[in-house]
């Protein structure tokens, strides 16, 4: 079980900060154009989907990676919108 868990936390340690270049990147260039919305809303569909899953079967490392991977995806989304705005 220690190893299931080691294995689960680093691989979305891995997963969760793939998001942080997009969000630099696109911060800095106040542009996310090449990121399609429905890719975007799919990714944070299937990670609130995974939450539930999650809370289901009680898995908290899997619970709070998923939630900030959606956390990660909403925040893409929300800068989408807000570029494409202005």
């Amino acid at each position: 079980m220690i190893i299931r868990g080691i294995l689960a936390t680093l691989a979305s340690l891995f997963i969760l900060f793939s998001y942080v270049p997009q969000i630099i990147k696109g911060y800095k260039r106040k542009s996310l154009g090449d990121l399609s919305i429905v890719y975007l809303g799919s990714i944070a569909t299937g990670l609130g989907v995974w939450v539930i899953y999650g809370a289901l079967i009680n898995d908290l490392i899997f619970m709070v990676a998923n939630i900030a991977m959606l956390t990660f995806s909403l925040v893409l989304i929300s800068m989408k919108i807000y570029y494409e705005k202005n």
